[in-house]
Order: C-alpha cells, then structure tokens, then sequence
C-alpha cells in the first residue's frame, strides 16, 4: 500500500469508521499495527518490540481498527454492474446482464477441539468455508465467512440467499458458477462431463469440437476472476495463509476485512503492486464470430431450485427403492470398516468399492463411480435438511410414522419461505432417517459462526469495540504465558489509556480487574477440588488394595487352594456385586458363597 493509499484509508476510518486519535497512539500507527498483523501475520510479541507497546495496547488497538474496518464495508464493497448488450470484452461479452462470479475458498481457522469436526475439511485440514462474489472488475461484492469446513459450498449458498443481509441477485441478472452449485435461476453452471478448466483450453490443439465445449471455454474464462481474486487475497494477507489464534468469531470478521481493504486497494492505487500478470495470460482467447446467451425472464430470484436448462441432456441413472436400499447398506459397511472421516465424508477409493459393489449386486445396471457421488450427496443433503427441519421450533420427529411433523401450515409455510428449497416434505416417510444420521453423523456444519459483511457491521455497531477487547485480551493473542501477562498488567493498563499512574483506573478497567480476579479465584478453586477428589480415590484404592490381600488371607484361612483363590479374586474382578456380597456376609457364611461360586 503506497503512503497516499494509507492517508486516505486513515481519513475514511476517521471520519466514517469512528475511528479516532489516543494520547500516545494516534490513527496511523493504529492503522499500520493493524496492516503488519494481517499482511504479515505478526504475533503480537513482535509488535510489542517493534513498537515499544504492551500486548493489551497491541491487541486494543488491533480490535478497534477492525471494528472501523467493518464499519465502512458499505462503502468499500462494490456494487455489481450487468454486462451491457454493447460490450466488448473478449471474456463477457458472451454474458449479457451477469454480475460477476462466486466461488467458495476454505481459509484454515484454530477451533476449539471438540468443534474440529464440524470444521475438518474432506483433505483433512480445519478449514472454513468462504464464499466470495465478485464483479468483472476483481472487487469484492459480497463474502460469506463462517461456515464450517464439512458444508458443501450449494449450502453455503443456500445460506448467503435465505440469511437476512443476503446476496441480492437484481431480476434478469446471474452469476457465473462451477459445476459444484445447482444451475437455476441467477446462477449459471457449465456443462458437466465436458472440458472446462483454463488449462485444458491452452493451447490451440485443443479447440472446442462442440457447442458444449466452446460454451464451458467461454465461461471458465469469465469465471475465473474469482479464482484469481482469491489467489491475489490470499498471497497480500499473509493471516489467510495460516491459522491464527483469535476466537472464531474475530478470525471471520478478518476475513471480511481483508476483502474489504483488497477492495480499497486496488480503487485507491493506479495498479495493484500484488497482482500477478502472468494470470492474465493464462487467459488464451479464440476469436469466433459470435456467440449466443438467453437471459432469464424469471421475475425474483429467492432461492436456489434446480433447473434441467443445461443438466438435462446428462448420463442419469434413476435409483429405485431396492437399489437405495442396498446401497445405504453399503454405506454402512464402509462406515464399520473405517472408511469415513469426520463430518460424513468418505475416504479416498470408498466411491470405487460402492460402484463395485452395487454392479456386483445388480448385474447389468451399468452403476458409474459419478452415480454413487450423487446419490451420497443427495442422500447427505436430503438427511441434512430433515435434520435441520426437525431441530427448529414447531417440528419434530415422530418415530412411528418414520418423519417429520410439524404443528401447523403456517410453520411450515414460513420455514419453506425462508430456506428457498425444498429437499424433504414432512409428513412423508423417510424410513433411512435414522440410518443416515449414523452415517453422515450430528456432528455437521450447522453455519452458526457464519456472518457476512453486514452482520458484521451490526454487532459492532450494537456491542461496540469495548466487547471486543474484552474477548481478544493479550493473554489470547501474545504468545507470552498467564503469569507473565498478570505481572504486568498495571502497567500497561496505564499505558494503554494513556493516564498517569496516581489517577484511579475507568470503571470499565476496574470492573475487567474484577472479573479476571474472579476467574482466576475460581481457577484455583477448581485446581483444588479436583486435587482433594484425586486424594479421596488415592485413599479408596489404598483401601481396596488392603481388602483384597485381606480377602486371600481369610480364603486361606477357610482352607481354599492357591488356584481357588486366584480363580475367585478374576471373578471378584469381572462382577464387584459378588465381593460386595462377600464381604457382607460373615465367616461362616463366607465359606459357603465361596463353595457356590466354584461350583457354578
């Protein structure tokens, strides 16, 4: 960023952003701590050396440039313009009236353990699940971060349509797509099974031998601004490269200002010094004479159904309930051998063994690796969706009748309104509900940490910058230890506020003191406790230990052998009921149960 970009990007979150000028630390240093963090990943140790500030200054002022950030995000996210009929870009001017293109990224995030599931990706990374939309100028329009790394990117999407700050696609208008989303009204995907990524395009050899091909060569040369608009993200801000240690929900706000400040960039500078040129010339253009594109007539686009526009002419193949059946059978199979990850996804050569299987078992039915993907992924999806059905108010599951019912019509009205698709009906039988919950599992992408810009926008606004540096302190973000930070906590709270040492802290400072002493109070409480417990069972085992060698002794004594000893404390081992039982009795007893249970 030149030194003219960084004095306009100061003034806009001056003026727009709330942000403002400290007793020691003014705007830009603020700004530029902020910059080095995301461009380079520092740690916050590093900042404090170069610098001369304390980690809470570091981290205080971190969080407040990042609520300015998002703050101005209507202002730096661009607004989409249609591709004119009069265009004459060799890449658009096949696309008349599209917006732009979208594409899902998976950015790697640190979450707590128990949630890695949801977040492990299908090649094993703990990743989340953005999804970017660009315009033709390679500025961001909309992003979506948040959801885990498990959700497939047509139910993010989903999500980005039906969410109440959504992605608006205007009446007639589309985006261009892969052949990972549904082709529908507002989004349009390439032919599949056809040729299509760049490379396979190259070289003139190569040319297109059918419509189908030179129509995915035209759009895969359109849709990939938005591959390049990631890579330039993602090779300028060094913190997407590699997961940082921030609470989940600051690492999705800074993935939307990373969007954002990209965006000022490259409006802000006559070139973007981090593009790389040599993705321009993957871009090899044939010039043909014209090509022909129908633009949708469709009046609001508020959901995302499927279309048989481009996807009719495909090899299907129609599954029938015996053939259904079997094959969830053979996903079970899979799933006992250990063939299936987190989050439902299946290892790699698990779709080979189920094609081989399903052939096997229905001889002549010509079953393709491609078939059994799809029906994973519309039995996976189908499931999903009742599951999130049945979760919500108003619904539930009725293990009778096998499905989901709902309380009234107008529930069920409102919910289908809000989703924008339809993959279960409640009411109808869906038997391989249970089945599919012990094989694509609960834990699953839910997208509750999701947020796009606006949602960002809006807490900040309602919970301010002070929540923030309440959940961000320096004992999360630096990389020293909790006794350390303590020790020096009085001074760089003085520090911080810019306050001399005599006057009394704020009431917000004080009640923070408070509360971490509390926490801390609590801590040790905790230790304690669980330090007597381990005591008190140390001491049960010392007593269970002089019982059983007491238990040999008084066997002995009641005339048993060595081996009838040995063969009663395995049985005393296996069922504590029958020593319990021994020990209650007394001497004379004792001998008698002994008899009873070598006898059995």
């Amino acid at each position: 960023m030149s030194v003219d970009a960084l004095g306009k990007l100061c003034e806009l979150l001056k003026v727009q952003g709330g942000l403002s000028d400290e007793c020691h630390v003014n705007i830009p240093e603020q700004v530029i701590i902020f910059l080095i963090i995301l461009a380079h990943h520092k740690k916050n140790r590093t900042l404090q050396v170069r610098f001369y500030r304390s980690g809470e200054t570091i981290s205080k002022y971190f969080n407040k440039v990042l609520s300015s950030v998002l703050r101005v995000q209507s202002l730096l996210f661009a607004k989409p313009v249609p591709v004119p009929d009069d265009c004459i870009d060799p890449r658009w001017k096949w696309f008349k009236n599209c917006l732009g293109a979208l594409d899902g990224t998976y950015i790697d995030v640190t979450v707590p353990e128990e949630d890695k599931s949801r977040y492990r990706t299908r090649k094993g990374k703990i990743s989340t699940n953005v999804l970017g939309v660009c315009n033709r100028d390679m500025n961001f329009v909309y992003v979506l971060s948040g959801w885990e790394g498990s959700a497939s990117d047509s139910r993010v999407l989903r999500d980005a349509i039906s969410r109440h700050n959504n992605l608006k696609i205007p009446i007639g208008n589309y985006y261009l797509v892969d052949a990972g989303y549904t082709n529908c009204k507002g989004f349009l995907a390439p032919y599949r099974h056809t040729r299509y990524h760049v490379q396979e395009w190259a070289y003139g050899r190569n040319a297109p031998k059918n419509f189908r091909e030179y129509f995915n060569k035209k759009h895969s040369s359109a849709r990939n601004i938005i591959e390049r608009c990631f890579g330039l993200l993602k090779k300028r801000w060094a913190i997407l490269r590699s997961p940082c240690f921030y609470q989940i929900k600051t690492q999705n706000r800074i993935i939307i200002a990373c969007c954002l400040l990209q965006n000022f960039i490259r409006l802000n500078m006559d070139s973007d010094p981090e593009e790389d040129m040599s993705l321009e010339n993957e871009q090899v253009l044939i010039r043909e004479e014209h090509g022909d594109n129908q633009d949708s007539d469709d009046e609001i686009i508020d959901s995302v159904e499927g279309s048989n526009e481009w996807t009719g002419e495909m090899d299907r193949h129609v599954w029938t309930d015996e053939e259904t059946e079997v094959f969830v059978g053979f996903m079970e199979e899979l799933v006992i051998e250990g063939r299936i990850a987190d989050a439902g996804q299946f290892r790699p050569g698990s779709f080979e063994k189920l094609a081989a299987k399903m052939n096997e078992r229905f001889p002549g039915s010509g079953f393709q690796i491609t078939h059994c993907k799809n029906k994973v992924k519309r039995l996976k999806e189908k499931y999903q969706f009742a599951a999130d059905m049945a979760a919500c108010s108003g619904f539930g599951w009725d293990d009778v009748k096998q499905c989901v019912v709902v309380d009234n019509k107008e529930i069920l009205a409102a919910y289908m309104k809000k989703q924008g698709v339809r993959l279960y009906t409640p009411g109808k039988p869906f038997p391989l509900y249970t089945r599919l919950e012990k094989i694509f599992c609960k834990e699953r992408a839910n997208g509750d940490a999701a947020v796009c810009g606006n949602d960002a926008e809006e807490e900040v606004q309602m919970n301010g910058s002070e929540e923030m540096d309440e959940e961000d302190t320096d004992i999360f973000n630096s990389n020293h230890d909790c006794s350390e930070s303590l020790l020096q906590q009085p001074n760089s709270v003085a520090s911080s506020s810019g306050k001399k040492q005599g006057k009394k802290p704020s009431s917000f400072k004080a009640a923070k003191d408070t509360k971490m002493m509390k926490e801390l109070t609590d801590t040790l409480k905790y230790v304690f406790d669980q330090q007597g417990k381990r005591l008190d069972a140390f001491a049960q085992a010392m007593v269970n230990t002089r019982e059983e060698k007491k238990a040999g002794d008084i066997l002995s004594e009641l005339g048993f052998t060595d081996d009838e000893v040995i063969f009663i404390a395995l049985k005393f081992s296996t069922n504590p009921q029958l020593e319990k039982m021994f020990w209650s009795l007394g001497n004379s007893q004792k001998a008698g149960f002994i008899r009873a249970i070598l006898h059995t």
